[in-house]
Order: structure tokens, then C-alpha cells, then sequence
């Protein structure tokens, strides 16, 4: 005996974009398939259905059981009209202070998977469409398009789009796995979180002071090491040129008619040996400041204490 419903449920004519190894075509076309919810307040046991619209045959699926309420997607054909292609980029965004204890400090960053799904609508009527998009494990899905349905269980997502006739559209998805890293007080991602984090409204008051004022300290650090490398890189040059004019001078010390050019070589070494001599106490002075400075940031960040 088999139980025959006649009954109407709510349901469409849509397109599904579901690679399926064994439809090759698949991989840039989409599935016609009929999506319908079991309004009949019954179960729908496995089996086939047959497609029509407006009265023309246009396709058979085969529906999965079916509990009371449950909607199905059933693929029937494959639309030629519609093309799709696949991008995928994979990119680190966003920094945010994760805990500060003992003196370290530890970072958030997002890893993103974004990937865009570009599609070409050659038909004469406009194409929605529904990507079964495959889940990055682990990863949330960052501000989803508007209707999309993340299914966990199944390690999917159906995302809709809509495509105009004859045109080209892209449906962008974006997923990110938080990871969490140790970072250095002087690197450029510590700088980006501490920001960050002094410019939140919901980070701890006394904390942020604290942080901001040994922040001050980390600054004029950086100032007095750059400044120290610029100094630095100018003492190299001026030893390099040095070195070549007593060269130039050993080169010429018995010739009797360089008189003049020995003199201005040597006067040239004598200013070099001066701006040698002032370039170095400067470098010591800086030494002295950044060691004093590092020692007071260092007990500053030693006191704070961030968990989130």
C-alpha cells in the first residue's frame, strides 16, 4: 500500500551552485533545483519527484526523508546558462591585546578565507541563486550576505544571490579563525593592539591609563633608536670615506707636486676625525637614555594585567 498526499506546500524554482564530482560541469554551473518546505504536518519518506511549471516536465530529483517543517533543496538539472568562478584569498586582519600578564603581552589576529564567487547570467530572466559554500573549520562567518543559512552540522552554508539577466555579479564570503600569539612591546602589531586597545570605550579605565602612560616611555624609545640608527648609519659612511681619503693620501704622500691636494685631503680628515668624535658621544648619550627608559617601561608593563 502506498500513501498518496495531494496537498500544496511553500516552495521555489531556484538555482544551486554545489560542485559535485560526479557532474563535472558542476564545477562552474549550477544545479536547477526545487526548494520547498514539508508544510503537510508529516514525515516525507525518500524517493523520487518529478518537476513541473506551467504544466511542462521540466526535471525529476530525488528527495531525502523529510520531517514535518523541514525544507529540502532538490537538485533536477544542470543550467548551462549561468556561470560561475571560484577566488580565494587568504589575508591576517585586525589586532586586538588578548592578555597582558607577567610583563608579555599577547595578541588576537583574524585569519581570513575570503572567497568570491563571480557569476555570469546569460539567460533572459534574472537568476537567484543559493551557494552551497564549504565551511573553514573552526572559522565564523563575518558579516554573512543578508538571508545566508550556516548550516554547522552539515559543514555548510547556503548563501543567496541574485543575478540580473545578461549580467555579472559577485557574492563575496568571509570567514576568520581567531589565533592568538605572543608579540614583542616594539613590534608594529603590539603598537596596532595597544591603540586599539586605548581607543576602546569598554577597556578598563585604570588599566588604559597605566598602559598609556608606559606607552608614552615605549615611544620615546623608539624615537631615541631611531634616532640612534640615523647617527649610526651616518658614522659608517663617514668611517668608509675616511678610510678612502688615507688611502688617497698614502697614494700621493711622495708625490712633491700634490702639496696643495695633501692639504686639503688632510684638512677633510680633520673635520671627518671631529664629526667622528661628536657622532660617537652623541650614540653614548642616546645608549644611556634608551637603557634608562627600557628599564622604566619595563616596570610599568610589569604591573598591568589584561584578560579577555
Amino acid at each position: 500500500m502506498v500513501m498518496l498526499l495531494s496537498n500544496r506546500v511553500p516552495g521555489e524554482a531556484l538555482f544551486l551552485f554545489a560542485p559535485d564530482g560526479g557532474v563535472p560541469d558542476s564545477a562552474s554551473h549550477p544545479f536547477r533545483v526545487a526548494r520547498f518546505t514539508n508544510a503537510s504536518n508529516g514525515a516525507l519518506e525518500r524517493g523520487p519527484i518529478a518537476v513541473f511549471e506551467q504544466g511542462a516536465f521540466l526535471g525529476q530529483g530525488v528527495v531525502d526523508p523529510l520531517p514535518a517543517g523541514a525544507t529540502a533543496t532538490v537538485p533536477f538539472a544542470l543550467e548551462r546558462s549561468v556561470a560561475i568562478d571560484v577566488d580565494r584569498k587568504f589575508d591576517e586582519q585586525g589586532v586586538r591585546v588578548a592578555k597582558i600578564e607577567n610583563g608579555e603581552l599577547a595578541i588576537e589576529r583574524d585569519r581570513v578565507t575570503r572567497t568570491t564567487y563571480r557569476v555570469r547570467n546569460g539567460a533572459d530572466v534574472p537568476a537567484k541563486l543559493l551557494v552551497k559554500h564549504p565551511r573553514v573549520v573552526g572559522a565564523r562567518l563575518f558579516e554573512p550576505p543578508k538571508g545566508t543559512e550556516d548550516n554547522v552540522g552539515t559543514g555548510a552554508a547556503l548563501v543567496p544571490a541574485a543575478i540580473a539577466a545578461h549580467a555579472t555579479g559577485e557574492l563575496v564570503v568571509d570567514e576568520r579563525v581567531t589565533e592568538r600569539q605572543a608579540a614583542a612591546w616594539f613590534s608594529v602589531l603590539a603598537d596596532n593592539a595597544v591603540k586599539a586597545y586605548l581607543a576602546d570605550p569598554k577597556s578598563n579605565g585604570d588599566v588604559a591609563r597605566k598602559l598609556s602612560a608606559a606607552w608614552t616611555i615605549r615611544n620615546d624609545v623608539v624615537k631615541k633608536r631611531d634616532a640612534r640608527a640615523k647617527l649610526q648609519q651616518e658614522s659608517d659612511n663617514l668611517s668608509k670615506a675616511t678610510e678612502e681619503t688615507r688611502r688617497n693620501l698614502r697614494a700621493i704622500e711622495k708625490n712633491k707636486t700634490a702639496d696643495a691636494l695633501r692639504q686639503k685631503l688632510t684638512a677633510r680628515l680633520a673635520e671627518a676625525a671631529a664629526r667622528l668624535d661628536d657622532l660617537n658621544r652623541k650614540i653614548v648619550d642616546l645608549d644611556s637614555k634608551v637603557a634608562e627608559l627600557s628599564v622604566q617601561f619595563n616596570e610599568a608593563v610589569r604591573e598591568l594585567q589584561v584578560t579577555t
